[in-house]
């Protein structure tokens, strides 16, 4: 499991970050990435989510949750999204359980028989950082 989060956290990781790619551009390479993870592993998730509160599994779950928000506020802080500082960290928490939501519904829940919930999760996430970025 420890080596799954790893694969995780290295997919969130290997989009820069501040290099001109805009929200949605980087929240659609990480979902696209994040998809493939949960597909080879799809057995490991199974697993992960009956023991996703076990002590080890809650500390690496937790700094996976902290590194990839921190990733979501720099581009979120961003010129191309321009959202202040105290709204990206709060918004960055939001996005990321958004992205997580959308893999498990997406990957493990319809297990790739129902494209219709990929795209309104898609929609939802986009919507969400537009309006972030008018408001």
């Amino acid at each position: 499991m420890q080596r799954v989060l790893t694969e995780i956290q290295e997919q969130f990781a290997a989009e820069p970050v501040g290099a001109g790619i805009g929200p949605e551009q980087y929240v659609g390479v990480v979902l696209t990435r994040l998809s493939a993870v949960w597909s080879r592993h799809r057995s490991l998730m199974n697993l992960y989510h009956s023991f996703q509160h076990k002590a080890e599994i809650k500390a690496n779950r937790d700094a996976l949750q902290h590194f990839a928000t921190k990733r979501l506020v720099i581009l979120l802080r961003d010129g191309t999204a321009g959202v202040d500082a105290r709204r990206a960290r709060a918004s960055a928490w939001v996005l990321y359980d958004m992205l997580m939501s959308s893999l498990d519904s997406v990957v493990h829940l319809a297990e790739g028989e129902r494209p219709e919930v990929a795209r309104e999760w898609r929609r939802a996430i986009s919507t969400y950082i537009s309006s972030l970025q008018r408001n």
